[in-house]
């Protein structure tokens, strides 16, 4: 796979944050080193970033409840509300383009990435947010970045306002690559992504963008405002709601993030949730699926199932069922990139 074919080569695999200064040159102790950030880049543009400030509950494993994958406002304590307002998480395309596309205010007002940017060439990346855990910021998501050494980016904001440093998590950045959007929940339509890449995966579920999909979706009427509160903190759109309906409001939208690995028997593999926007995720099992394609049993703590599935192609579509009691609720996602047909499997 080349540059030529997938523009976002260059920067695809899952990349851990080491660091932010936001204002750049942040006075040390300013420095955010404490947030666990993980973006999942494919190399079709398709991503998802997750943010978890320190002490948000979805890193920690806690209680397992698979259904809190349904995004309809599965609710949990309160006791943590303040700090998952705190929480980041979005996904979308990224546009990508080499050399400094921008004004040049970034490597104007960052003399590091100025002197990175002799040694390696620099390009820019446009995140473009299709859904956004946090109300719409309003402004752009622009980024000139270089990586001088392979594994690590300096990224330093278009206008000069901040810069982040990134590592590159080991055996990622060759794939398999898998890149997925979802088409519809029942039949209605939702916004969604769903990334591998190496490993690792992520996967996020939008809120409704208005009262009649949110009452379609059965999610909170209100949850539909958040996407209207342009320029808002979360917890700004949250003002005067009560804290019962907020935390059913936040958990519209879902994200996580995890590891596929083989179960103890060595006949399956389990897409294991490590992080999460919501804490019930953290420990679950995105889903299981065995290397014959079969439907195995739906364990406790398994969120969802697939219909098997062959010759995993692009463009085609991939069925995913989640099972709540006697409820059944079937999302439908197509299939934007794919490196390998068993990449689900595999």
């Amino acid at each position: 796979m080349t540059d030529s074919q997938h523009s976002c080569q260059t920067v695809a695999g899952v990349w851990s944050r080491l660091w932010e200064e936001d204002p750049l040159r942040a006075a040390d102790d300013e420095i955010d080193r404490t947030t666990l950030v993980l973006w999942t880049q494919t190399p079709s543009g398709v991503y998802i970033d997750l943010r978890l400030p320190l002490g948000s509950p979805g890193r920690l494993e806690g209680r397992k409840c698979p259904e809190a994958l349904l995004a309809r406002g599965f609710s949990h304590s309160q006791d943590f509300l303040n700090i998952i307002f705190k929480q980041k998480s979005f996904a979308g395309r990224l546009e990508f383009s080499k050399g400094d596309t921008t004004d040049g205010k970034a490597l104007e007002k960052d003399e590091i990435l100025l002197q990175l940017s002799k040694q390696a060439p620099v390009y820019t990346c446009f995140w473009k947010r299709e859904i956004d855990f946090q109300p719409p910021t309003g402004g752009l998501d622009i980024g000139v970045c270089c990586n001088s050494s392979g594994s690590e980016i300096r990224e330093t904001g278009y206008d000069g306002s901040y810069a982040e440093g990134w590592k590159l998590l080991d055996d990622t950045k060759e794939g398999p690559f898998l890149a997925m959007e979802l088409v519809s929940e029942n039949g209605i339509a939702r916004t969604g992504s769903w990334v591998r890449a190496g490993k690792h995966f992520a996967y996020a579920i939008g809120r409704p963008k208005n009262a009649e999909l949110a009452e379609q979706l059965m999610c909170p009427l209100e949850s539909s405002n958040i996407h209207q509160s342009v320029g808002k903190t979360l917890q700004e759109a949250m003002t005067n709601v009560e804290e019962n309906v907020a935390t059913r409001m936040v958990h519209c939208y879902v994200s996580v993030f995890g590891e596929i690995t083989m179960r103890t028997d060595g006949l399956q593999k389990c897409w294991q949730i490590l992080y999460s926007t919501h804490p019930d995720l953290v420990g679950c099992t995105l889903f299981e699926m065995s290397a014959s394609d079969e439907l195995g049993k739906k364990a406790d703590s398994n969120c969802s199932i697939l219909k098997p599935i062959t010759n995993l192609e692009a463009s085609m579509e991939v069925e995913q069922v989640l099972k709540v009691g006697h409820e059944e609720l079937t999302r439908i996602w197509k299939v934007v990139e794919v490196s390998s047909k068993d990449v689900l499997i595999s």
